[in-house]
C-alpha cells in the first residue's frame, strides 16, 4: 500500500488503485442509502398522549420509531429504545399490520 499527496492530506491507497474508504465516506454512504421504513396499520398510543406510526431501520443497527406528539401532525424519529419498552413493542407487532406504504 502507498500513499497518494493532496495539498491538505494524504490517502492510502491500495493495489486496484482506489482510496481506502475513510470512516465519514463509509458513513455518507450508509446515510444516502434509503432506510426501510415500515408504517403500521394503527398507531401505538404511549402514556404521554404521544402515538407511533411507524419503524426504520438506521445504518446496520439502530431502529428508530415515527412519533407524533399529543396533538401534533409532524414526526419525528426517535431511537425504538427510548420510545417504548420490549413489552410495548411486543404488543404492537401482535396488533398491527406494517406495510412499506
Amino acid at each position: 500500500m502507498h500513499h497518494v499527496r493532496y495539498p491538505r492530506a494524504a490517502v492510502a491507497v491500495g493495489a486496484a488503485g482506489q482510496p481506502a474508504p475513510t470512516p465519514r465516506q463509509k458513513y455518507e454512504a450508509q446515510a444516502s442509502t434509503p432506510p426501510l421504513v415500515l408504517w403500521a396499520s394503527f398507531a401505538l398510543r404511549l402514556g404521554d398522549g404521544a402515538r407511533l406510526v411507524g419503524v426504520r431501520r438506521r445504518g446496520s443497527q439502530e431502529v428508530e420509531v415515527a412519533r407524533m406528539g399529543p396533538g401534533g401532525t409532524a414526526i419525528e424519529w426517535v431511537p425504538a429504545r427510548f420510545a417504548l419498552t420490549d413489552q410495548e413493542a411486543r404488543h404492537w407487532l401482535k396488533v398491527a399490520r406494517f406495510s412499506r406504504q
